[in-house]
């Protein structure tokens, strides 16, 4: 349990530099990954639903570009939200109804 403790702080950590006011992406930076990953961490760790929500959410309103086709860093939790309608539908739907209301 020890190993699955230290890989889930090391997710919520990478997801979460993006939250910081001077983050500017940079591919391969672990963000990507971790962000697009947290939905698997609902099964492990029920206990960390809202936290990992919360970051989802907040990573919504990143619209800073990440490439030069046009996507934007948003993206990664779209993704997630996605991953999340699999199983856990009821809070996808919440994460879009946060959105709608903040936006």
């Amino acid at each position: 349990m020890a190993d699955k403790e230290y890989c889930k702080n090391i997710i919520l950590q990478y997801s979460q530099l993006a939250l910081l006011p001077d983050y500017r992406y940079q591919i391969s930076d672990g963000t990507q990954a971790a962000i697009t990953t947290l939905p698997s961490l609902f099964n492990e760790f029920p206990d960390e639903k809202d936290n990992i929500k919360n970051i989802i959410l907040q990573n919504l309103f990143n619209d800073y570009p990440i490439n030069a086709g046009g996507n934007v860093f948003n993206e990664f939790s779209i993704y997630a939200i996605q991953k999340l309608w699999e199983n856990y539908s009821d809070d996808a739907q919440s994460l879009l109804l946060g959105y709608l209301m903040l936006s």
